[in-house]
């Protein structure tokens, strides 16, 4: 902790005494007089250089606020892939059946293994955002089935 105290002791010292030397490295201008110094002039050598006004901090944020995720089951039409399905599972077995990491990374593949190819792309959506309530009704007894299969299986 004094340390780190000494540290924000040092810092602005330092910063201060940087600038404070910098503005009197010109031999010809004196330190303190803002008036007496003169605009930079180019050489004959040099192209002349557009000014070029740096973005304000309002018109650039330095960060763009994150849009929430959209659901796999908010679009029915797309079948979800067998990893975002397989992550899904994955995390309702461990959130929601209670299972550690490694288990319930076997329960969810295996589940999504038994029913990948047979179920619905709402089921799978489901599956996917780990929503039991999204299940389509007629496959909800499979999905059941399946799971308690899996789980037997591997605890």
């Amino acid at each position: 902790m004094q340390r780190q105290r000494r540290l924000y002791a040092i810092v602005p010292a330092a910063v201060l005494a940087l600038g404070v030397g910098l503005s009197g490295c010109s031999p010809s201008t004196p330190a303190n007089d803002p008036s007496s110094a003169a605009p930079p002039t180019p050489s004959a050598t040099e192209a002349p250089r557009e000014s070029v006004t740096p973005p304000s901090r309002e018109s650039t944020p330095s960060t763009v606020p994150a849009e929430p995720k959209a659901t796999v089951s908010e679009d029915p039409s797309i079948r979800p892939t067998r990893a975002v399905v397989t992550k899904g599972a994955v995390a309702y077995s461990k959130s929601v059946l209670g299972y550690p990491g490694p288990i319930a990374k076997r329960i969810g593949t295996c589940v999504v293994d038994k029913g990948f190819e047979k179920w619905s792309d709402k089921t799978l959506a489901a599956i996917a955002d780990a929503n039991i309530e999204g299940i389509d009704p007629s496959e909800t007894v499979d999905v059941t089935k399946a799971t308690q299969e899996c789980v037997t299986q591997f605890s």
